[in-house]
């Protein structure tokens, strides 16, 4: 790869700069490796037009796409759905969504159980509790969603709902909350039958001000975890009747 690489930025002959290698000279691998340092959307509006090859390049099935539709206008939002999204669901494994807008649009237009081959989805800004307890239970489907990243409201949002969705998740190995603001204090039930247990949930991060009470709800829902990350609200003192028995994981 080191010596493409050279011998694509320039050409040597007696240690004089003799030529220039054409974009187009370069091998499919290494066009690849260019794109890995572009957004899906960027790649698509700098390369597609530029010929029937990097056309090629950009739809092949081996070409896997993250598609990250931030805050943007309704119309160049409803463009890069049609134009990006639309074609290209089955080769999608990341899916980044900004806003509540976004998500509800987004619903709108596609099916989540059509992304088959999504791996890591995104949610930033949700507000709406109905709309992300919906969009969470229909991931239930999907067979290759392994990480799960959530940023919201806890002034809207019942955190204990979303969690237990979460951890019906059947393949899901991490996670990580955001909550803008405190969180109730309102403990999840104990999770003592394995069929309510999330068996796969490896790496879980929890990053709003957080009361220790929850904290032993929650490890009975995540019996293969093995790491934690929490921010305890202070002030709190920390009192329950369970064991909790956790298991210890070699590396």
């Amino acid at each position: 790869m080191s010596k493409e690489y050279e011998a694509a930025k320039y050409n040597i002959k007696n240690n004089e700069l003799i030529t220039s290698t054409r974009l187009e000279d370069l091998s499919n691998e290494l066009i690849y490796e260019i794109f890995n340092y572009f957004e899906s959307w960027k790649i698509y509006e700098i390369f597609f037009q530029l010929n029937i090859r990097f056309q090629h390049l950009f739809t092949s099935p081996v070409f896997r796409l993250e598609i990250n539709l931030p805050s943007i206008s309704k119309t160049n939002f409803l463009r890069r759905c049609e134009e990006l999204v639309k074609p290209n669901i089955n080769r999608i494994v990341l899916l980044s969504l900004s806003n509540y807008c976004a998500i509800d649009i987004f619903l709108k237009l596609f099916s989540i159980h059509s992304f088959i081959h999504l791996e890591r989805l995104i949610l930033d800004d949700v507000t709406s509790n109905n709309l992300l307890v919906r969009l969470l239970n229909s991931l239930v489907s999907l067979p290759r969603l392994f990480k799960l990243s959530i940023t919201l409201s806890s002034y809207y949002v019942d955190e204990n709902i979303v969690l237990q969705c979460i951890f019906r998740l059947p393949i899901i190995k991490y996670c990580k909350l955001t909550f803008d603001g405190n969180l109730d204090c309102i403990c999840l039930p104990c999770a003592h039958d394995k069929n309510c247990q999330c068996q796969t949930l490896k790496h879980l991060i929890i990053d709003g001000d957080f009361c220790l009470n929850q904290l032993t709800p929650i490890l009975t829902y995540t019996p293969q975890l093995t790491y934690l990350s929490c921010r305890f609200q202070s002030g709190f003192d920390y009192k329950t009747s369970e064991q909790l028995l956790l298991p210890f994981h070699s590396r």
